[in-house]
């Protein structure tokens, strides 16, 4: 199994190298391709001491598909799958050698049949005995991705800058046929948000506390999946509602927020996509 990884950076902390050298051993490769506006010479110099590794500085924020796409068409023909993590992630000990073990087996019995692998990252649906199972959608930190047959049905939408790229990806995965798998025993160290809980009528509610940019890109980014998903579209039509009600009972900066939410709404219907430019 060829394996390469990518790790996509935005003003990473001082972590991002521990988290990092949780599986940077286990891969044949690592992209480390980052998003800052000014490179960053910690992690730079840091790559031209290990081996297969290199540094890309992408000239600017140009969003999560972008990246991983430049991902894709660097490993293509040199590896078989993309493991791709976001900068905050890292793996529990030993957990990347027993991931590779269980998608080379998964392979050997359903060659060709998956589009993403999968792992645990909340944590919180640990299994008794070591069972995949079949997601609708997953996250893209954490994920093996098979290279070819990825960049064969489009990569990842650049449309989306941030936010539901992973999704869009699954949905357009299983419309061409190909199953999510996840394995929840291997597990993923990876925050969400600055997550508060609201309590609702008894219900116990996680707020992620994101900050009106990426209100902006959430909302602006759900209109547009549920007009190219009508399979989704009352599905997303509750997160619009969901997110819009977090922000007004639970939120700080409302105001700021909900200015950011409506532009959303704005582009997302007009179809305005890419990097946000301001109003």
């Amino acid at each position: 199994m060829k394996l390469a990884g990518v790790v996509t950076l935005y003003h990473p902390d001082k972590a991002v190298i521990s988290n990092i050298e949780t599986y940077s051993n286990d891969l044949d490769f690592l992209y480390v391709l980052d998003n800052t506006e000014n490179s960053v010479k910690e992690i730079s110099k840091w790559t031209e001491k290990k081996p297969h590794t290199r540094y890309f500085w992408m000239g600017g924020n140009m969003g999560i598909s972008y990246a991983l796409n430049f991902a894709l068409k660097q490993a293509q023909g040199k590896y078989e799958y993309l493991l791709t993590m976001d900068q905050d992630s890292a793996f529990d000990e030993g957990m990347i050698t027993q991931y590779k073990k269980d998608v080379e087996e998964m392979e050997r019995e359903h060659p060709n049949k998956i589009g993403m692998y999968s792992i645990n990252y909340d944590r919180t649906r640990i299994p008794i005995q070591n069972n995949y199972r079949l997601q609708s959608i997953a996250i893209t930190s954490g994920s093996i991705i098979p290279v070819n047959s990825s960049l064969a049905i489009g990569g990842f939408d650049e449309n989306l800058f941030i936010d539901d790229v992973d999704s869009e990806f699954c949905y357009r995965l299983r419309r061409n046929g190909r199953l999510i798998v996840e394995f929840p025993y291997i597990l993923l160290n990876h925050t969400i948000g600055n997550q508060t809980f609201l309590n609702f009528f008894g219900k116990r509610i996680v707020v992620y506390n994101h900050g009106a940019i990426r209100k902006y890109y959430i909302i602006r980014n759900r209109i547009y999946v549920l007009k190219k998903y009508p399979e989704v579209r009352l599905i997303y039509l509750a997160k619009l509602v969901s997110t819009i009600a977090k922000v007004i009972l639970a939120e700080d900066n409302k105001l700021k927020k909900m200015k950011y939410i409506s532009r959303g709404i704005y582009d997302g219907i007009k179809g305005n996509m890419g990097k946000f430019t301001g109003f």
